[in-house]
């Protein structure tokens, strides 16, 4: 993997439940990790080959290889919310990580 690529600094964040003054859990997202990161936006040829296996993927996010990631996580880039749709373990050699990606429209 060429570190140059890696250009966009992203947040890794995690649902913790919390409670609330009235003793209901309260799902929050909290920052986890933040890492070096590209992001592609998948074009109109990408997007219809990803939604074969994927559907709604617009995002590929690749990074160096990180322990604990779960389908669960989301990314924070920027203002930007990206849903995990599949994590793929480049090579099958713990070296990088690719990421599908669903932006979440608000």
């Amino acid at each position: 993997m060429q570190p140059g690529l890696l250009r966009h600094r992203v947040t890794f964040q995690r649902v913790v439940n919390d409670i609330n003054d009235s003793g209901e859990s309260t799902p929050e997202w909290t920052n986890w990790r933040t890492r070096w990161a590209s992001v592609e936006p998948l074009q109109a040829r990408e997007y219809w080959q990803a939604q074969e296996v994927q559907s709604q993927v617009t995002h590929k996010v690749t990074i160096r290889h990180m322990d604990g990631l779960k389908f669960r996580h989301r990314i924070l880039w920027g203002e930007r919310i990206l849903n995990i749709e599949s994590i793929i373990n480049g090579e099958g050699r713990d070296i990088d990580l690719v990421i599908l990606c669903r932006e979440e429209t608000t």
